[in-house]
Parts: C-alpha cells; sequence; structure tokens
C-alpha cells in the first residue's frame, strides 16, 4: 500500500467510527443492536465497511490487513458484541487441524483393519469342523496356540 493510502482511509474511519459509537451509545440498553455493518454469524462485515466508507473494492483489503486499522474496527466491534475481524481465520486453523487429525485416526484405523483383517476369506464352517483339529487349516491357525504337556507340540 502506497503511504497517501493508510491516511487516507484513517482520515475517513475515524469520524466514521465515531458516529457508529454515538449511535451505539444512544440506543436504549436493553435493545442494542450493532450499529457497524454484521455478517449473518456476527461478525464484522468488512466489505460493507468499505461500501460506508466509500472505499474502492481493492482498498478494502487494507481494513483486513493493517493492523492499525483492524484494531480500531475491533474494539467497537467486541463493544457491540460482534466477532472481531480476524475470526474466521482462526476458526478455519483449527478445522483444518482437526481435519488433519482425522485423516491420521482413519488411516491409523485403515492400517489397523488391514492387519486385522485375514488375507484370504476362512473357509466354509464345514471345513473348519474337519480340520480344526489338524493344525494345518486356516480356522487352527488363526486360534491362539496352547502348549499340550501330552504331545509336546502346539495345536
Amino acid at each position: 500500500m502506497s503511504k497517501s493510502v493508510l491516511p487516507e482511509i484513517r482520515a475517513a474511519m475515524e469520524p466514521w467510527l465515531a458516529a457508529c459509537i454515538v449511535a451505539w451509545q444512544a440506543q436504549p440498553v436493553a435493545t442494542r443492536e450493532p450499529t457497524l455493518p454484521t455478517t449473518r454469524d456476527g461478525k464484522v462485515n468488512v466489505k460493507g465497511v468499505g461500501r460506508a466508507l466509500g472505499l474502492r473494492e481493492s482498498q478494502v483489503q487494507h481494513l483486513f490487513r493493517y493492523a492499525e486499522l483492524r484494531a480500531a474496527l475491533n474494539a467497537v466491534a467486541v463493544e457491540q458484541g460482534l466477532k472481531p475481524i480476524g475470526t474466521r481465520s482462526e476458526a478455519d486453523e483449527v478445522d483444518k487441524a482437526v481435519a488433519a487429525r482425522l485423516k491420521q485416526v482413519e488411516a491409523r484405523s485403515g492400517e489397523l483393519s488391514k492387519v486385522v483383517a485375514p488375507s484370504r476369506p476362512p473357509p466354509s464352517s464345514g471345513s473348519v469342523a474337519r480340520s480344526a483339529g489338524t493344525g494345518n487349516s486356516w480356522a487352527s491357525s488363526k486360534r491362539p496356540v496352547r502348549c499340550s504337556a501330552r504331545s509336546g507340540r502346539d495345536d
């Protein structure tokens, strides 16, 4: 931003914010409504602020970027019970972190299911019953190993 734009925006914003504060304070406390432009979810509508200030669309970005301008708007927004500028980006970071963690959990769950799942389908129930005592069938290899004192071999 060129040096001349910041003072220009500040010069337009200061009297406008002062008027918003006066209008806010003039309302009865029990029924106060925000005087700043708002979004449906209770945040400051920065594009609406830019329109109210008569800024060009390309200049609205400076209300987000520069702490000096953002701080002035946020002070009034918090006073009026609105979420300040930048709230969405903080929530997006939390959402990204949660999504990344869920992805990790799903990947780990997928890995575990591959380890736990049989590499080939189990034989039909009839063949399991016939070969259960031989130690050679798929079903018997998945049973817990027990040492037999009589035969000296594993079942």
